[in-house]
């Protein structure tokens, strides 16, 4: 048997609040990776570091596919597509 629940404005107003902060949080988590990656690079010795361009271009591709399918609005995905577009051309130079 289903459930009704009803839902004030304000009820629901936190509802989408809080996806909104998960799936920026998500993201955040995802770019803090590649900066840290991308650090760990630069402080490489060896010229060629031990690891391939296709696994950065699967994790790329990977944060463009959460970016897409995230609830986060339109400015804030261009935000976060234009930093990830810069951390992994730092993170190519070095490959």
């Amino acid at each position: 048997m289903k459930k009704i629940v009803r839902l004030t404005e304000s009820d629901l107003m936190r509802l989408v609040k809080r996806v909104i902060k998960e799936n920026q949080d998500e993201l955040d988590d995802i770019l803090n990776g590649l900066e840290n990656t991308l650090e760990k690079l630069e402080f490489r010795i060896s010229p060629k570091p031990n690891v391939s361009k296709l696994s950065v271009m699967q994790k790329y591709e990977n944060f463009n596919e959460k970016l897409i399918l995230s609830d986060l609005p339109d400015e804030i995905k261009d935000e976060y597509r234009d930093n990830a577009k810069n951390l992994f051309k730092k993170i190519f130079r070095y490959l």
